[in-house]
């Protein structure tokens, strides 16, 4: 006898009762209102947690789906410091978390799509000045101070490594440059607020400054101003090469970002300023309209610094000044670090540990324990020697070579000027950098290292779309 067998069409995804998209979203509010029901009985530290718990989740679950996100994510708390201001995030090491969710959602991104890893001349020598910097772990005196720059330091070779390989598109570079800015903002708002409030006040000077805005390598004036100014070409050439609301956006943005680096009664940011500034007009082709924005930029200058600000600013050439002078004698020190340890120096972060041996003019030399060098190209020099002053200087070369073969390239016939507009404010950000960091010990900041992202990231976008595209005025290749 024949069986029947009855034919059950399958049940088609419109018809279901409950997908798992609902499903999910059904469970998450349930859990919500669990949390919601159970914050007031728990102690406060543990209702910050809770509170943060969700949105942090969240953030994981779309780094691991997109590691382009965990490099923004990244940029994000690593710059903001939120910890700084939230302490209770501090405990939860989000930053490291952010690092090894970004890491192995690009690995597996890489071996999903079978591609290969973008490498470039920077790569290899970034890869260099960090092992120049890793091998002086074991020459110097204090290895774990020397081990700390390193553990640094390859953690932002990592995210550079990763961060060139998921930026790909001048869109993704823009998002991340205005993230930058709007954070930028923040800390620039705080800083003109504590001035104008007269919040900060130094005794010895008798100044009202911006104070300590953040925490990190912003705590200081000299260091907010220099960020500030790595800042302030990215408005100034917005408003040449943007339109309509963000260039509106750019011109306060640029308005705010100047005022903040005077409240910082920063000679050093002075001298980054007017650096920026100098490099910004003379590369922008509309002259009246800059004559127009100069002269409005130094009536609002003229109008919010007091008098003692033109008066600091003014000794910035005076070498006899207290400050000047021991600088140079620090710088002193620095070279004849050098002379003793001239191929790998005496150590990353070790300069201070040797200060008390070779500042001369003090009569306890003990009590220049941990002094800085206060400058940038010294502290290189002493610290890591001739290999890492010639790492350090092959990054820069590379650098502005890529961006200045960009900067003359010819706009696209759509009238899209994105690649002089990032190409110029990465330039100018560049030598704002420099021009600060010369009186500042900055060899292991982020800022650089951040710029060295962005412009490597773009420099790699505008090789892929000109080959795409067959322009033949992009650069040459960069790839290794």
């Amino acid at each position: 006898m024949e069986q029947k067998v009855h034919y059950r069409p399958p049940v088609s995804r419109s018809r279901m009762i409950v997908t798992g998209r609902q499903l999910a979203i059904f469970v998450l509010i349930v859990i919500s209102v669990l949390l919601g029901l159970a914050l007031p009985f728990l102690p406060k530290m543990a209702q910050y947690l809770v509170i943060a718990l969700v949105p942090a989740v969240a953030g994981f679950v779309l780094i691991l789906r997109n590691p382009y996100l965990g490099v923004y994510f990244f940029f994000l708390y690593s710059v903001l410091r939120p910890y700084d201001f939230l302490p209770f995030l501090r405990p939860l090491r989000l930053t490291m978390l952010i690092e090894i969710l970004t890491l192995v959602s690009w690995v597996v991104s890489l071996v999903v799509s079978r591609s290969r890893i973008k490498w470039s001349w920077f790569h290899t020598v970034f890869l260099a000045f960090v092992a120049v910097i890793g091998a002086t772990v074991v020459s110097a005196v204090n290895n774990y101070y020397a081990y700390q720059i390193t553990q640094a330091m390859a953690i932002y070779l990592l995210m550079f490594i990763i961060a060139t390989n998921v930026v790909t598109s001048l869109e993704r570079v823009t998002k991340i440059v205005w993230l930058l800015l709007v954070i930028h903002l923040y800390f620039a708002v705080k800083g003109i607020l504590t001035f104008v409030t007269g919040q900060h006040y130094i005794a010895t000077t008798g100044q009202y400054t911006s104070g300590m805005v953040g925490g990190g390598f912003i705590g200081d004036e000299n260091d907010f101003a220099m960020a500030i100014n790595m800042m302030i070409p990215f408005v100034f050439f917005g408003l040449f090469y943007l339109k309509g609301k963000t260039r509106l956006l750019s011109g306060v943005l640029l308005l705010i970002f100047i005022l903040a680096v005077i409240s910082s009664f920063s000679r050093g940011g002075w001298v980054g300023l007017a650096a920026v500034l100098v490099y910004g007009i003379l590369n922008v082709r509309r002259k009246l309209a800059v004559i127009v924005l100069t002269a409005f930029l130094a009536a609002a200058a003229a109008l919010f610094a007091p008098s003692q600000y033109w008066s600091e600013v003014g000794t910035v050439t005076d070498t006899s000044e207290s400050t000047a002078n021991a600088r140079l004698r620090y710088w002193d020190a620095g070279l004849r670090m050098f002379l003793d340890y001239p191929v790998i120096g005496v150590g990353a972060a070790n300069g201070g540990i040797h200060m008390p041996y070779y500042v001369y003019g003090e009569r306890n030399p003990h009590t220049q324990w941990g002094r800085a060098f206060h400058g940038v190209w010294i502290q290189v020099l002493a610290e890591l020697g001739v290999l890492g002053m010639i790492f350090y200087l092959l990054m820069i070369a590379i650098a502005f070579r890529w961006l200045f073969r960009i900067k003359k390239g010819k706009v696209p016939d759509s009238g899209d000027a994105t690649r002089q507009y990032l190409a110029n404010a990465m330039i100018g950000s560049l030598i704002g950098y420099f021009a600060c960091a010369s009186f500042l010990s900055t060899a292991y900041y982020p800022h650089l290292w951040t710029i060295y992202i962005l412009i490597v990231a773009f420099v790699m976008c505008v090789q892929k779309k000109s080959e795409s595209g067959g322009n033949q005025s992009a650069p040459a290749r960069v790839a290794a």
